[in-house]
């Protein structure tokens, strides 16, 4: 499953894995790799749903949608 989520500090909008977004105290946060990653390991990371790791930071988002697939919830914001 995938989410699309806008970030709190900005008002970009972002597909990510559900398994990148947490819960802490009722707020909602996404994971996201560090900018150290190359693009390409980011994306592939993003189509294989991968589990985040102890280096990647967490910023706090709203939850806008989920969908199945990542082409439905791209489509909702093209």
């Amino acid at each position: 499953m995938y989410a699309v989520i806008q970030w709190n500090d900005c008002e970009e909008v972002s597909v990510v894995p559900t398994a990148w977004l947490t819960e802490i105290d009722g707020e909602c946060y996404s994971y996201w790799p560090p900018t150290s990653m190359k693009s390409c390991d980011r994306d592939r990371a993003m189509k294989k749903m991968a589990v985040p790791r102890i280096d990647w930071l967490k910023f706090p988002a709203q939850l806008l949608r989920r969908e199945g697939i990542v082409f439905y919830a791209i489509s909702q914001f093209v």
